[in-house]
């Protein structure tokens, strides 16, 4: 038997922003295993806790303390 974990997120309604995202992951217990100690690597490295794509998707705004803002 395969047991597969799967997470979903939305960034929004579309009534509210001009650009929504959505995206998912699904993976096996070792996968996701793998994948999250990356992620959280990645957060560290960045200085941040989680990554939220509303405040990712503002330009002229930092995104972390160690990631400053951005512009078109």
């Amino acid at each position: 038997m395969v047991t597969l974990h799967s997470f979903f997120d939305e960034s929004g309604k579309f009534q509210d922003h001009e650009v929504v995202a959505f995206c998912g992951f699904c993976a096996s217990s070792a996968q996701l295993a793998e994948f999250n100690q990356q992620w959280n690597k990645q957060l560290q490295r960045t200085g941040m806790t989680a990554l939220h794509w509303v405040k990712a998707r503002r330009n002229g705004k930092a995104l972390s303390p160690k990631i400053g803002p951005q512009t078109d």
